[in-house]
């Protein structure tokens, strides 16, 4: 993501996003019966190279409908595998499976369960956004446009 575009606010809640992945990535190296869990939370960094592709277009000047069913698209895995998916992983951690692991591992249940809270705190916010920029673009209250402000320059020779 772009961190020049992104306001201070943005960039925080990216990083935290970030931090919560790698902790998963080092719950499962040393806790291998979180496979499942930590499995889905990888999933959902499938949206990712939306985001990363949708924000490089923008940047080389494409506006309009490719950004626009790019928008839409990202919204799309957004909603699935970051919002659903996430709710997925509440269930399935509360699920009668994880009994045995709550019991000799409560501690890294609760810090995988807060750290699902927390992604899908963070992911539900990041969807509202897109969805209500969305609804503005979908009901004419707002163009789909390019910020030309932050468009990178070509160096001048």
């Amino acid at each position: 993501m772009g961190y020049t575009v992104l306001g201070w606010k943005e960039v925080k809640l990216d990083l935290v996003h970030h931090f919560l992945t790698l902790y998963s990535m080092f719950v499962y190296l040393t806790h291998r019966r979180m496979f499942k869990v930590v499995r889905l939370l990888l999933l959902t960094e499938i949206t990712t190279p939306l985001v990363h592709i949708r924000w490089i277009l923008i940047k080389l000047g494409f506006s309009g409908q490719s950004i626009f069913l790019l928008s839409v698209a990202t919204l799309i895995g957004f909603l699935v595998f970051r919002v659903a998916n996430c709710i997925y992983m509440l269930v399935v951690i509360g699920s009668v499976g994880f009994k045995p692991l709550w019991e000799s591992d409560p501690v890294v249940c609760v810090t995988i369960w807060l750290l699902v809270v927390i992604l899908l705190c963070l992911n539900s916010f990041w969807t509202a956004l897109m969805l209500r920029k969305a609804l503005k673009v979908v009901s004419g209250k707002e163009a789909v446009h390019v910020d030309q402000d932050h468009l990178l320059e070509s160096p001048q020779n």
